[in-house]
């Protein structure tokens, strides 16, 4: 998926695509759905939910950043995001 990002960003993916592409389940997907973080782009010919890349890697990296998790593996350009060590001062 992450040459496909890099070849057309404005490409839609299912959502089984899109769930597959930031490795979770599609049911967390369809929760970003109802959270506001992704916005379906014009259905398939099926009539199923279509998002573009674009959006599904701004929506991953908002989840990943506001639970301070660090970006998924197939997330291009994203920087892991580190806790400090803890203070050693004995």
């Amino acid at each position: 998926m992450v040459l496909m990002l890099l070849a057309d960003p404005f490409q839609l993916i299912t959502t089984a695509e899109a769930a597959d592409h930031c490795g979770v389940d599609p049911s967390t997907i369809r929760q970003w759905c109802r959270r506001g973080l992704l916005t379906r782009a014009n259905p398939g010919e099926r009539g199923e939910a279509k998002y573009s890349l674009v959006d599904v890697a701004r929506a991953e990296q908002a989840t990943r950043h506001r639970a301070r998790r660090t970006p998924h593996p197939k997330t291009p350009g994203t920087a892991a995001v580190t806790n400090p060590p803890p203070n050693d001062s004995s």
